[in-house]
């Protein structure tokens, strides 16, 4: 007959080696968009804040988007008129210091640049681009084929892209390319 402690200490064993197991390096940073342009004209134009948080994620260089947050600073009239009349009131955005029309329900279209960049000096710094499509309840994620010149030249770091992985957010090489606000019923393409 088998010790029921043995039994226990067997079992539990299995656990740990099941949830260590799973787990991955991986990294999380907070970023912003801020974003002037996303309409058709110039009177039609939304000026939009953008703050999420992204997750770098080993073995694949998988990147997910998450806890999107969405703020118009600016916008058409026929979009302030609407807001107002929800009860839409600006508020203060948190890490940004403007105010900005918090959006609670929302869709975004996101084309992006991430890059790896082991020692941030910038001179061997690595790109590929993105598309993610977020909402205000779900993020999004992708899986990045770096170049083979990527490859070779971190070939020999471990965890490189969860310690040095990031978003390209200067120069418009991370912007939104459509929104729909949900509760307008307003769809904008860039």
């Amino acid at each position: 007959m088998k010790n029921p402690f043995n039994n226990f200490l067997a079992m539990t064993c299995l656990i740990c080696f099941m949830a260590f197991g799973s787990l991955q390096a991986q990294q999380t940073r907070n970023y912003e968009i801020i974003q002037h342009d996303i309409g058709g004209g110039y009177s039609e134009n939304y000026s939009v804040v953008v703050l999420f948080d992204a997750t770098f994620e080993g073995f694949a260089t998988q990147l997910k988007i998450h806890d999107v947050r969405l703020y118009i600073l600016d916008g058409p009239d026929d979009f302030v008129k609407a807001a107002e009349s929800k009860g839409v009131e600006k508020t203060y955005i948190p890490g940004y210091g403007k105010y900005g029309y918090p959006i609670s329900k929302f869709d975004l279209y996101i084309d992006g640049t991430a890059g790896l960049d082991n020692n941030k000096s910038y001179s061997s710094t690595h790109e590929k681009e993105f598309t993610v499509q977020v909402s205000h309840a779900l993020g999004d994620f992708t899986t990045l084929e770096f170049s083979e010149a990527a490859k070779r030249d971190y070939d020999n770091i471990k965890n490189v892209w969860e310690e040095s992985g990031w978003i390209v957010t200067a120069d418009y090489k991370t912007q939104i390319t459509e929104m729909y606000l949900r509760d307008f019923d307003i769809r904008v393409k860039q």
